[in-house]
């Protein structure tokens, strides 16, 4: 959480310590973010059970971000050459395949809350509804991780095709999940 604060400030810089409502909007539209969601995402699951699946996307994007910022601080020295530059090289080599693994344990998560609220409804039911609701649909409206949402939503329709076809009630369901989340379906092939 720290690294995605540092980040937003090293961007736009530190926010002023007074600040008006028309301030507060400005720098809410001027930092809107994918730091901005994973600092939100962490904010809302601290102390919660989930935390250890919740921590993925953002460790991830955390890991990204340090060696972009240390390939730049010590990117001509001897040790970061024969170390540093090989491991963000395989990073970015691996780089759709880790931010596909991201967002499959974002929507993980949903469907994760969706069975605990099935257990204990009282406990669950506002994170259910914050997250699906807010969560997932501002991950999927970011440039950043927009791509990699449709693309999974894509493969799990595609790979739920047989059993959707034998029920009509999941197809009904899976179909209002994906028009809520404005995601086409993949034609029949």
């Amino acid at each position: 959480m720290i690294g995605h604060f540092c980040k937003i400030r090293i961007k736009h810089g530190a926010p002023p310590l007074l600040m008006t409502e028309k301030g507060a909007k400005q720098w809410e539209r001027k930092t809107l973010s994918n730091d901005t969601q994973f600092i939100i995402l962490c904010g809302r699951f601290t102390g919660c059970p989930i935390m250890h699946l919740v921590v993925i996307p953002v460790r991830i994007e955390a890991l990204y971000h340090a060696f972009e910022y240390a390939g730049s601080r010590f990117g001509s020295t001897r040790i970061w050459q024969h170390s540093g530059a090989k491991l963000q090289h395989i990073l970015y080599i691996y780089q759709e395949e880790v931010l596909t693994l991201s967002v499959v344990t974002e929507i993980g998560i949903g469907f994760w809350l969706l069975v605990k609220m099935w257990y204990n409804p009282w406990s669950y039911v506002l994170q259910v509804y914050t997250y699906w609701k807010c969560s997932l649909p501002l991950r999927y409206a970011m440039p950043e991780s927009a791509v990699y949402h449709k693309r999974v939503w894509q493969a799990a329709a595609s790979l739920a095709r047989p059993l959707l076809q034998s029920s009509a009630v999941l197809r009904d369901t899976l179909s209002d999940v994906m028009r809520w989340f404005n995601i086409e379906l993949i034609p029949p092939e």
